[in-house]
């Protein structure tokens, strides 16, 4: 099945650019955890910034474990956080610290009576999402 994306102007289904290749095979390299995150979802660059700086410092040996990739997908800007497996509790206490929580799976869009699947999967790959005691559900 052909991965589509809606035109966000016209409404319309067009194709979807692939993610890039060296993206795919990076995620399915062993011994590393990718978190997937929407890059305007509150809390996510603040979390991803204290990630880095606490625990993969740019002066260290540390910061090559971290990487960072920006993807597009439906029409919205995505990152890919990528770091060691043995690391994943950072990521977890990190991201509960900035409102936000781990899930198992890929962001998946659903709009009229298509369901979209991120094209990144695994069991390696999880989602960053809002807490539902976030303050963005207050608003």
């Amino acid at each position: 099945m052909e991965e589509k994306e809606m035109d966000r102007d016209s409404g319309e289904c067009v194709d979807a650019p692939e993610i890039d290749a060296e993206v795919l095979k990076f995620v399915k390299e062993p011994g590393r955890v990718h978190y997937v995150a929407f890059q305007f979802r509150e809390g996510v660059a603040k979390c991803v910034h204290a990630l880095k700086q606490r625990h993969y410092e740019p002066t260290t040996s540390r910061n090559n474990l971290f990487h960072v990739r920006d993807v597009e997908w439906n029409g919205l800007k995505w990152l890919i956080v990528s770091l060691p497996d043995r690391d994943r509790h950072l990521m977890k206490s990190v991201a509960t610290a900035h409102g936000l929580r781990i899930v198992a799976g890929t962001p998946t869009i659903t709009y009229l009576n298509d369901v979209r699947q991120f094209p990144v999967s695994g069991l390696n790959v999880f989602t960053i999402e809002n807490t539902r005691r976030h303050p963005v559900f207050e608003r």
